[in-house]
This record gives C-alpha cells, structure tokens and sequence, in this order.
C-alpha cells in the first residue's frame, strides 16, 4: 500500500518564506508566507492554517522537510526551531535539505556545468557545482566557503554560472552568467529533494538538527574580536 501520510517542506532561507503540504509522494499545494522578511511570525500560524485548511492537525505530518541553508540567519533559525518543535510533540521524521541543492533545481537541464554561488560576503561565496543526470542537477563538489574564481576554476568546457548576488565575474571561455531570478529557492524544490532524501532513509534526530551557515554570524566575530582584545589589554 503507497504511503498516504502527510508531510511538509519549510522554506524560509531568504526574503519571502514559503512551505508545502504533501501526502505521500504528491504535493497538494504551496503557499507563501504572508509577509516577507516576518518568518518568526507568520511561520506557525501559516503552518496551522494550511493544516485546517485540508482539515488535518500538525500531529498528522509524518515527516518534515526544512532547508537549512545558507541563506537568512533569522529565517534558518526560526525554520529549523519550527521543525524541531513540530518533531518533537508529533514524533515526525526531519529531513535537513541543502538550500544550494534547492536553488540547482531552479535551472533548466543542460549538459553544462552547473556552478552555484550563494552567501556572497568579503569577495567569497558559498559555492558548488552539479551536472544534470536528466532527472535532477546532482552535487559533484561538496559545497564550500572559497572565492569565485576558485569555484571556476574546478570546472572546464561549457559552465553556467548561477548567484542571487556575485562578487565581479572572471572572463572564462564557455562561462554564462544566468538570470538573478533563478537563484531564488522555491519550496516545491525543498519538498522534491525532502521526498528523495526520506525515501533513502537520510533524516536527522531533531536535537541534532542545525542551519547550515555558510560562515559565523557577525555579532559572534565581532564578539570574539573584542574579547582577544580585552584579554590582550590585561
């Protein structure tokens, strides 16, 4: 008998926050988040609603699927604590999902080489590349904090280039730059690659569950700059 249980995706790693209601292998419907940038309050209630509106509780999601970045720090904290709350009382299973994976799927399939660059800060980005297998784009570098050209530079022949935000570009043969509105993840992308994900068995306990920040918050840098300092001035 197929799987008819409930599940939900959770995308909140960037300005507007979006989430999916699923059963089994079918998505039933996408909604975003009424106001951009608010996540902290409108993800819960927004996960209410979309529950009463199929006339179904929380307790009924089997499985949760939350992207865990990079991308907001707020938006990723409130996302992963959501999830873990809703695991906690309901016993649903947490699949954490790449947002750079999320954002590949965005791209028509090509037999270029895809290079994803998100989280760009101080000339650096958090970076990967994939190759299409006529399905889905697949990871074939481990996503990594590094500069622009060092990403490029691990990719030869056609490549095309994807980032909501780049430092300046290199000039590279067979390098195309794609438009600034795929780089956007979408919540159905969260809900296929979850679907993939629980179907091999890969979740995540929920007190293991983190954000994946491509690097630490400033306040915490800023932090520790000031404390070597006043450990020197001592």
């Amino acid at each position: 008998m197929a799987n008819l249980a409930y599940n939900l995706a959770i995308e909140t790693s960037s300005r507007q926050g979006s989430i999916a209601l699923g059963r089994g292998s079918e998505m039933l419907c996408a909604v975003d988040l009424p106001t951009p940038r608010r996540h902290r309050v409108d993800l819960m209630p927004s996960v209410a609603k979309l529950c009463t509106d199929h006339e179904i509780s929380p307790g009924d999601l089997r499985e949760i699927y939350v992207s865990i970045g990079p991308g907001s720090f707020t938006g990723l904290r409130i996302a992963v604590t959501t999830a873990k709350v809703v695991s906690m009382i309901t016993g649903a299973k947490i699949v954490a999902v790449p947002t750079i994976d999320v954002v590949a799927q965005n791209v028509p399939a090509s037999d270029a080489t895809l290079a994803v660059a998100l989280n760009e800060k101080h000339q650096t980005v958090f970076g990967g590349l994939y190759q299409h297998d006529g399905n889905r784009w697949v990871s074939t570098r481990e996503p990594d904090v590094q500069t622009l050209e060092q990403l490029l530079t691990a990719t030869s022949g056609l490549t095309q280039l994807l980032g909501e935000k780049l430092p300046p570009v290199p000039s590279c043969d067979g390098l195309s730059v794609l438009d600034v509105e795929l780089a956007k993840p979408q919540v159905k992308h969260v809900w296929q690659i979850g679907q993939l994900l629980a179907s091999d068995q890969q979740f995540v306990d929920a007190y293991a569950l983190v954000p994946l920040y491509a690097r630490e918050p400033e306040a915490v840098k800023l932090w520790e700059q000031n404390k070597n300092k006043r450990v020197t001035c001592s």
